[in-house]
């Protein structure tokens, strides 16, 4: 299971613009997040994940001080940039590509730390993902501890919130 969790289908993300009322349609903050969600895919096409993913960042900032860390919308954006930063990070890592995934790894695990959004449902079950997807890393790098260490931690999430009705 290690590497796999919860990665495959993240929520749907819908256009700034469906989000806004028409009147908003010019505003400062959406023309920016647009911008940088446009930017993402070609980097994307090129497989340059880490310039991808700060594309996506900079829009998932945009639209947290635009619409709250409640919005649906928001969460929304949120969840699937951390889904994709853990599919790049697998993708680059399967390249050979360490540096780039462990980087991947660590913006998916910035994203779900507690503090930064307290709102985020599916936080817990994104973080125990990430953690395995940091083990899968390690392994790879023949740091075996350090490996160990993630796939305790991911357990341990999943264990204590394996009751949970949505972690």
């Amino acid at each position: 299971w290690l590497g796999a969790g919860p990665m495959a289908e993240a929520m749907p993300v819908r256009e700034i613009r469906d989000v806004v009322p028409e009147e908003l349609h010019t505003n400062e903050s959406v023309l920016a997040i647009e911008r940088f969600e446009a930017e993402a895919g070609p980097f994307e096409s090129q497989r340059q994940y880490v310039m991808a993913a700060e594309c996506l960042e900079q829009a998932i900032t945009l639209r947290q001080k635009f619409l709250g860390d409640a919005h649906k919308d928001f969460l929304a954006a949120l969840e699937s940039y951390v889904v994709t930063c853990n599919r790049w990070g697998i993708q680059s890592l399967n390249a050979g590509q360490y540096t780039e995934a462990l980087e991947l790894f660590k913006k998916a695990d910035h994203a779900t730390e507690a503090d930064n959004v307290p709102n985020f449902t599916r936080r817990v079950s994104l973080r125990a993902a990430t953690f395995s997807n940091f083990c899968c890393y390690y392994r790879h790098r023949g740091k075996i501890n350090a490996a160990l260490q993630f796939a305790e931690r991911a357990l341990k999430i999943e264990e204590h919130y394996k009751d949970a009705e949505n972690p």
